[in-house]
């Protein structure tokens, strides 16, 4: 598999008939055709291929159906794993590429407007993506989230996070 990109996380089941919630979605998440593969599992190492049978956006939550998952029981064992999708793949439903990547972002705190650092490794978990920011003390995993992160700016590379409580705390010092 070439690169894979995070998608969303399977939340709950709804109804009857397999459908299941994802939650944590990729911002401007397109609609997945059906018929796409996609990998479910904790990670795209350790994930099942399946085709997507429906995708559906909402505001804050989207709907899936995969192939051969027609009831909810079957639904309730991707409970907490996330799809993934080949990044070739997921661009080729994208009108305009979006920027798949926050590797080299320089870092702001939303509240100072001081450099936290740059993002050197991006990591895709079914919860969310964690960043890991180079700073001048060491390395800090930094969790994409809303409450975490304030402002994403592509055009000049940059993001603004916000520093919440217990934070800093995950700072890894360099060796000295």
């Amino acid at each position: 598999m070439e690169e894979a990109i995070y998608l969303g996380t399977i939340v709950n089941i709804r109804g009857l008939h397999g459908e299941m919630k994802l939650d944590d979605i990729m911002p401007e998440c397109p609609v997945i055709p059906e018929g796409t593969e996609v990998y479910v599992g904790y990670s795209p190492t350790f994930s099942q291929k399946f085709k997507i049978k429906e995708w559906k956006n909402g505001k804050k939550l989207s709907f899936v159906q995969l192939q051969n998952v027609e009831t909810d029981e079957a639904a309730r064992e991707f409970k907490e794993k996330g799809i993934f999708i080949e990044q070739s793949l997921l661009e080729s439903f994208i009108e305009e590429p979006i920027a798949m990547s926050s590797t080299g972002l320089k870092v702001f705190d939303n509240s100072t407007s001081e450099l936290i650092g740059e993002v050197m490794e991006v990591w895709d978990l079914p919860a969310n993506k964690v960043w890991y920011i180079r700073t001048d003390e060491g390395m800090l995993p930094v969790p994409v989230t809303a409450e975490v992160v304030a402002e994403v700016d592509y055009d000049t590379n940059t993001a603004r996070i916000n520093v919440v409580d217990g934070l800093m705390d995950l700072l890894e010092p360099d060796a000295e």
